[in-house]
């Protein structure tokens, strides 16, 4: 009796516990008001005008095409490479994760799967003897696995940050793969990543940015106005000229053909005419 009486108390308990499989549901789900996911979550929540929220101090969001291909790519970390699949997952990460992180927006290729860092022959290599007080002693050669703090081998996700925001007082925006991230700049590549900048109208305000167009434009008007200036110049230096002719010659005409001086005159005069063109 004592046993059929244990039995029944364990089944109640069973019973009464709350379930930690999966919920699996094959077919569709209509929530018909708000929603908030995340450990941080509440009864009575407080969802004012949102529909749905986010809420844990480790925002991530990922998006997996089973359907599309990958390749490998290189991604270049501090001390070290490593080289994973991407191309099938996104994901959008709200800040950084570790505590007192900058505040930032990810839009991010992600990788799937972790895989090796390889240290690039500066990767700090530990000495756990104390495992609370790990201490530097060298650095693991070139090629091989680096090592964490802990002296565990060291794995990370491949990335590849497509669109990053940052919120800081004089926040930068970076877009494209490898573009870096600076307060106050807008940037679209790197040192050894560079981009255009297409479609792009003319600009109107004082701080737009100038296209090839307006500059070629600008520059045609500017060499057609120099052209302008010097075509007037010759003009009058010829209409002046062709007054010292008449006044230097006129009087000393001979048969014989004198009037060098006054050749001379107009020769010497040259110069100056031209120079007071100049200074004008």
């Amino acid at each position: 009796m004592a046993l059929t009486r244990t039995l029944a108390v364990t089944m109640v308990l069973a019973l009464g516990a709350p379930a930690s499989a999966d919920v699996i549901k094959a077919d569709d789900v209509v929530v018909q008001g708000n929603q908030c996911l995340g450990i941080d979550c509440v009864n009575g929540e407080a969802f004012t005008d949102h529909s749905l929220v986010l809420k844990e101090n480790n925002l991530r969001i990922r998006w997996l095409d089973t359907s599309a291909t990958t390749e490998t790519v290189r991604h270049d970390r501090e001390n070290g490479y490593l080289d994973g699949e991407l191309g099938n997952s996104w994901r959008v990460d709200a800040n950084e994760s570790a505590n007192g992180g900058d505040s930032r927006f990810y839009i991010q290729l992600y990788g799937t799967e972790k895989v090796a860092v390889i240290s690039d022959g500066t990767a700090p290599d530990y000495d756990c003897s104390d495992p609370f007080n790990p201490v530097v002693v060298g650095t693991i050669p070139a090629g091989q696995q680096a090592e964490a703090a802990n002296c565990a081998p060291l794995t990370d996700y491949a990335r590849l940050t497509g669109v990053e925001l940052s919120s800081t007082a004089n926040g930068g925006v970076s877009i494209g793969g490898d573009s870096e991230l600076a307060d106050g700049e807008v940037s679209v590549g790197s040192n050894t990543v560079l981009r255009r900048l297409a479609q792009i109208a003319n600009a109107i305000a004082q701080t737009d940015v100038v296209i090839k167009s307006q500059m070629e434009a600008s520059l045609i008007t500017e060499q057609q106005a120099t052209a302008d200036d010097i075509e007037s110049m010759l003009d009058d230096i010829e209409s002046q000229v062709a007054a010292l002719e008449r006044q230097a010659f006129a009087p000393h005409r001979t048969n014989n053909g004198g009037g060098g001086a006054g050749h001379w005159l107009v020769l010497g005069l040259l110069p100056l005419l031209w120079f007071r063109k100049r200074r004008r």
